[in-house]
């Protein structure tokens, strides 16, 4: 079963997690978590798979990673930077454009930003107790990545808005119910106006956008773990398993069941 890994110590104490890791023949499972990673590779010999695509662990490479993505880790020898991090240790107007961004992100971080990243998470490192320094230096790098990511996508939009707020409440809240008029009291608008202008800049409403959410959570759920289907329609959000079933089957044209089957038979690829 596909596990969900608990915090980080430091994460329950209201603290950013941050950490200096060597790796030997290490190999995590395939896990979720509820909080954000941010993984920075010194040097690396191994592979990280992100929603089952397979990455290299090579020096400059960098991920991350929210509470809809799954992943697991095999390390021949890695030296890595690691942060784990709340929505409550950053300005959520640098991370929402991050998380609505709709790309998985990864950077191969040039010579001089690699310089530049590791120097902010290892003064995190260096600084752990101190929250109000350290969500000012994740602040820097979340700045950063958004920087990197419009210079890599010409359609990422690095201002924040209400609907990418609303995003990002999707995101860290898709597992539980939740409607419209939740996602617009966390973004202080009216249910009406907040649905209007979520349609207008997503361009679907919100109701699509959290069911994408939602069914691409189980879809990955259902590739790369042992749940039960039972297990997968809660864990995903999905409060009814006939209705998740049928709905299902009408967004990937088969049931959870036989769209397993039927992805398992097929030629495995890397890419």
């Amino acid at each position: 079963m596909i596990p969900r890994f608990n915090k980080e110590p430091a994460l329950r104490e209201g603290h950013i997690h941050a950490e200096h890791r060597h790796r030997i023949n290490d190999t995590t499972d395939v896990h979720f978590h509820d909080y954000f990673e941010i993984e920075y590779i010194i040097e690396g010999d191994g592979i990280n798979y992100i929603d089952g695509k397979m990455y290299s662990l090579e020096p400059g490479l960098l991920y991350f990673l929210s509470p809809i993505n799954t992943h697991n880790l095999i390390q021949k020898k890695t030296n890595l930077l690691h942060l784990a991090f709340e929505e409550s240790h950053c300005d959520t107007t640098l991370l929402a454009p991050l998380v609505s961004s709709g790309t998985q992100i990864i950077f191969h971080l040039s010579l001089d930003d690699r310089a530049y990243v590791s120097s902010l998470i290892f003064e995190i490192i260096k600084n752990s107790a101190d929250n109000t320094y350290t969500s000012m230096l994740l602040n820097v790098l979340l700045v950063k990545l958004n920087k990197l990511l419009a210079s890599q996508y010409t359609t990422h939009n690095i201002n924040f808005s209400a609907p990418r707020n609303g995003i990002l409440y999707i995101i860290n809240n898709f597992k539980n119910n939740i409607s419209l008029n939740d996602a617009a009291s966390y973004v202080g608008l009216t249910p009406t106006y907040f649905s209007a202008i979520f349609k207008e800049e997503i361009g679907i409403t919100f109701k699509e956008y959290l069911d994408s959410v939602r069914f691409n959570h189980a879809r990955n759920l259902i590739l790369y773990s042992d749940h039960t289907m039972h297990e997968i329609c809660a864990e995903s959000g999905f409060t009814n398993y006939e209705n998740f079933v049928r709905r299902f089957k009408q967004r990937f044209g088969q049931s959870p069941r036989s769209y397993k089957k039927f992805v398992s038979s097929k030629p495995k690829s890397n890419k």
